[in-house]
């Protein structure tokens, strides 16, 4: 019940693009303020009913004097939940219908960003050819390892984590994004990536990626387009029967 700000799992995404996020933040913190003040008035309905049931128990019963901060204090934590609880979320209910349209708001912002080629604009088409990655294992994306934005119509994100080899520890994480992309097929990919400076396969990335099967070893590659901070349209193309050597249908042995 305790008031608390809501979550919004994609204005994480506008502050790392440094787009201005200024009247989305204020309008979460109105809406916070609002519930505030919803729950401070949820809990002024419990003390004249504690202290009425309270004395009528001590006077009904004939109690003590003092046993009456006994029913008070038990009458208070019962009326909490079941009292002031429910009011409180009748109370908040509009206030959720704001954070709904907060979070669509958010949505709209980086689909109006996706359908104006904000991504791919200026982005360097690159290529990692198969001496300069090796991949570890491939199984089914889920839902969680891709956040889609109107039925992946527009533009979809995956935050793939970056795992340092030599230290086995994380080393950030590289935000990739599928613009005007359907994204089928589309797989998660284990890849070790070579440092020309170690001369070592040092880094391992988690990556959902589109794929296309192929005949050869030598067609075997990695192409994207890459800004400063981040990756676009990643594709993979893989040897067929590499990948029935790399696939696991079960995620717990990928």
């Amino acid at each position: 019940m305790l008031q608390k700000k809501a979550t919004f799992k994609h204005l994480d995404i506008l502050q790392f693009l440094n787009i201005d996020t200024h009247d989305f933040l204020e309008d979460i913190e109105k809406v916070y303020i609002k519930k505030r003040h919803y729950f401070y008035v949820s809990l002024t309905f419990i003390l004249p009913l504690a202290i009425v049931l309270a004395s009528f128990a001590v006077y009904k019963f004939n109690q003590p004097w003092w046993s009456f901060i006994i029913f008070f204090i038990f009458v208070s934590i019962m009326s909490f939940f079941i009292v002031s609880n429910p009011i409180y979320q009748a109370f908040i209910k509009t206030c959720e219908e704001e954070e709904n349209l907060i979070r669509e708001s958010i949505d709209q912002k980086l689909t109006t960003l996706a359908t104006n080629n904000y991504f791919t604009k200026e982005a360097k088409a690159q290529r990692l050819l198969n001496q300069e990655f090796d991949i570890i294992s491939l199984t089914t994306v889920s839902d969680s390892d891709l956040t889609s934005i109107e039925d992946n119509k527009a533009l979809s994100v995956a935050q793939a984590p970056i795992l340092n080899l030599e230290k086995q520890k994380a080393d950030g994480t590289c935000f990739c994004f599928y613009e005007h992309r359907t994204l089928s097929p589309v797989i998660l990919a284990k890849i070790n990536l070579y440092d020309p400076k170690t001369n070592k396969f040092n880094k391992q990335i988690r990556i959902p990626i589109e794929f296309e099967l192929v005949r050869g070893l030598v067609s075997e590659q990695i192409i994207y387009f890459k800004q400063e901070s981040y990756i676009i349209n990643p594709k993979l193309l893989v040897d067929v029967d590499h990948f029935q050597e790399l696939y696991h249908s079960d995620r717990k042995e990928f």
